[in-house]
């Protein structure tokens, strides 16, 4: 084994007390409403498990009574971390490293009670237990890095690897001991949680949202029975990935000239199975309510379906430049942008006496674009009578008030940019978000893109890959039309223009929700508007939605 356990000392007058009874104890005592305290707490008692000479058995109760404080904790430390802005900082980037450091201390326990048995020559299902909870905790650990875009710690993959050439030759991984069925954790097999650790990382979490990177690990927890591993010397082993089982290296894409040369140490990934169960999910997300799915998006799904199949060929040469560039986040940012400075929010009234005849007061907020909070009295009216004080209305945003954030490339190519973020503050940009990027010191020549992958490193900072969309985009005001006559309010967009040389109609960006699919619309550029119908949804990425679309009539 190439297991990294800690060196053990002798117990001391402040070691922690192993002894099963007195675990138990401590476990029902801890102040779970106070998170930070039992977070401290469970952290120095796993300090001095995982440092002292214990009885193996001891020590494997007591991590067993850890596991459900710790569970409830790392839950209240997401909370803390996801949704915010990159790079994290401050409290965020804390609670993040201490969900990863209790994960870590918790896996590193169970594999000193692998390495204890396995010295002691104990094969048994314990042995199976111990393997399989400490690969469980390093693929939450695992799990928490690519949630905040960090690569994973120091020696994960190296322990995640080894672990599984234990069971492996203990023949543990299937769930059988000796040709028996073997109690291992719930009815998920020891191959079955590596496997779904394997198939997180060929997903590209770097590519996806967090919400998407979450929901994808909890639907590999049924798809990993249909992934296949096999020893690469094996004469029928097939597929188009492979892991090294003594290396700190995850699994990558399998060169075909390299077949030959892979030994004993190697392990071929079958990922062609997955295609029924991807299938059918996919239907289930079609049949489901979107807002009580708790699958992955469709679209997803598909990603996923070409991350597990034949890599393409990059189609543009990247080559290095380290010029600054100016980018604006998000679709109603970018329409402004390329509008220019006169244009405003559709629905804001700009006169000093608002009112509320558009709707636009007393909306409940999603915050996810500028909102104000009405905190004025008015004239003759008291802060208790005042039936607009407390109200949510759009936030006044003028050309004046662009946000426009200062990137450096690291690379460029045909389709695409890699940019590096090095300041101090965090920036808008997230997965899936449309941005416009400008080489010049101007406020025109904006080209449209969309963030397809983040990474953050300490050394090199926040980088981001961004994917460039047809030039010539035109700002557009769409609403949908209310049956049998009237209009809702006009949201932003943007027109893509067609491209005849690879026969691309035009196409629409515009707000994830309301539009969809088959829904009458109303397209309304400068002064004229006419009505169409959305035809097929090309992609929605959580921030935005592409569209084809065909005229309907004039209005």
């Amino acid at each position: 084994m190439d297991l990294h356990i800690p060196l053990l000392n002798k117990p001391g007058k402040g070691s922690f007390n192993t002894n099963p009874q007195a675990v138990e104890q401590w476990a029902a005592d801890l102040p779970l409403v106070n998170a930070a305290l039992t977070v401290s707490l469970l952290q120095q008692a796993l300090d001095s498990i995982n440092s002292t000479r214990a009885p193996v058995y001891d020590r494997y109760e007591a991590l067993e009574q850890f596991a459900g404080p710790v569970h409830c904790v790392t839950d209240a430390l997401k909370k803390q971390f996801l949704g915010k802005r990159f790079p994290l900082g401050g409290k965020p980037l804390e609670q993040a490293n201490l969900a990863t450091s209790l994960c870590m201390a918790m896996a590193t326990g169970y594999k000193i009670v692998a390495a204890e048995l396995e010295k002691k020559n104990k094969g048994s299902s314990q042995l199976g237990n111990a393997i399989h909870q400490a690969m469980r905790y390093l693929g939450e650990a695992l799990l928490a890095s690519y949630l905040i875009y960090i690569p994973c710690p120091a020696g994960t993959w190296r322990d995640l690897n080894s672990l599984y050439a234990l069971a492996n030759r203990h023949k543990l991984a299937d769930g059988t001991a000796k040709g028996k069925p073997a109690p291992v954790h719930g009815v998920e097999t020891i191959a079955d949680t590596y496997k779904r650790i394997l198939l997180l990382s060929l997903a590209c979490p770097y590519r996806m949202r967090q919400s998407e990177i979450s929901k994808v690990y909890a639907l590999l927890g049924d798809w990993a029975y249909y992934c296949d591993l096999a020893m690469a010397t094996d004469a029928d082993a097939s597929g188009y990935f492979t892991v090294h089982l003594e290396a700190d290296e995850p699994p990558h894409y399998l060169n075909a000239g390299h077949r030959d040369k892979l030994d004993s140490s190697w392990l071929i990934i079958n990922t062609r199975g997955l295609a029924e169960p991807a299938r059918t999910t996919i239907e289930k997300t079609r049949e489901s309510t979107a807002s009580l799915s708790t699958l992955p998006d469709e679209k997803v799904l598909q990603r996923l379906m070409l991350a597990w199949g034949v890599m393409p060929r990059r189609q543009f040469t990247r080559r290095g430049n380290e010029a600054s560039v100016r980018i604006v986040v998000g679709l109603d940012s970018i329409h402004l942008a390329i509008a220019g400075p006169d244009a405003t929010l559709p629905g804001i009234n700009d006169t000093a006496d608002e009112t509320v005849q558009d709707g636009e007061y007393l909306r409940d907020p999603t915050f996810e674009q500028p909102t104000r909070i009405n905190t004025e009295t008015r004239l003759n009216q008291n802060a208790s009578n005042n039936p607009f004080r407390g109200a949510y209305t759009p936030a006044d945003r003028s050309g004046n008030g662009l946000h426009i954030e200062s990137w450096k490339m690291q690379d460029i190519s045909a389709g695409g940019y890699c940019l590096l973020w090095d300041s101090a503050e965090t920036s808008h940009a997230h997965v899936g978000e449309l941005v416009a990027i400008n080489e010049t010191d101007s406020n025109t020549n904006w080209h449209l893109g969309v963030v397809r992958w983040m990474k953050f490193t300490p050394e090199a900072g926040l980088m981001l890959g961004m994917q460039m969309l047809p030039p010539g985009a035109r700002p557009v005001q769409a609403s949908i039309c209310k049956e049998p006559a009237g209009m809702e309010e006009q949201k932003h967009g943007i027109l893509l223009p067609a491209l005849a040389a690879i026969d691309q109609p035009e196409t629409l960006l515009l707000p994830s929700l309301p539009f969809r699919s088959g829904c009458l619309s109303s397209l309304t550029e400068e002064h004229n508007t006419q009505k169409i119908r959305l035809t097929q949804q090309l992609e929605d990425t959580g921030s935005f939605a592409q569209f084809r679309f065909t005229a309907a009539g004039i209005n």
